[in-house]
């Protein structure tokens, strides 16, 4: 099935998860045609066959691919036809957004349950107990430790934990 990938932000996904600049390419390839091999793919582009498929099984893994495999009678070696498969981005989008949303919660549950103290010489911050080791003294700088409540931290972390689920919710209706 041919998608329009170019609309949206297909292509920007899909680089973030690869992380190579040649997947648009391959990407927009798989696109064009109803199936094509690794081996068709990695001559076309002049790259080496394993690294035409790390890339296509990075797609795999994150379910925007798919591939059929034939045993060529001459060789007895596999032969893989693969297939994009954009229609899953959504569930990509949504498998991501709900990783972010428990490392949010996580970091949200722990600036809750301790108390800062920091620097004023911005040498950094750190917990109540590790200050308390340290005789409210800076480890870098000798300086003395001051209460930094974290107030603003924790009502930023609830806003995008909000936004978040909303986004979530909304995908569910």
């Amino acid at each position: 099935m041919h998608f329009d990938i170019e609309e949206g932000q297909f292509l920007e996904i899909i680089k973030e998860i690869i992380g190579e600049e040649i997947v648009v390419d391959i990407v927009k390839e798989l696109n064009s045609k109803p199936e094509i091999t690794d081996e068709e793919l990695a001559n076309k582009f002049d790259v080496r066959l394993n690294d035409i498929r790390k890339i296509l099984y990075k797609l795999y893994e994150n379910n925007l691919a798919s591939f059929r495999r034939l045993r060529d009678k001459n060789t007895g070696w596999y032969i893989f036809f693969w297939t994009l498969t954009p229609e899953n981005i959504t569930n990509l989008i949504r498998s991501k957004n709900k990783q972010v949303l428990g490392v949010l919660k996580a970091r949200l549950e722990y600036e809750k349950s301790h108390i800062f103290y920091r620097c004023p010489n911005n040498c950094g911050a750190c917990t109540f107990e590790d200050a308390m080791e340290t005789g409210f003294k800076c480890v870098k700088c000798g300086a003395p430790l001051y209460n930094a409540p974290n107030s603003e931290t924790i009502s930023i972390l609830e806003e995008k934990i909000e936004l978040l689920n909303n986004t979530l919710e909304n995908k569910e209706q």
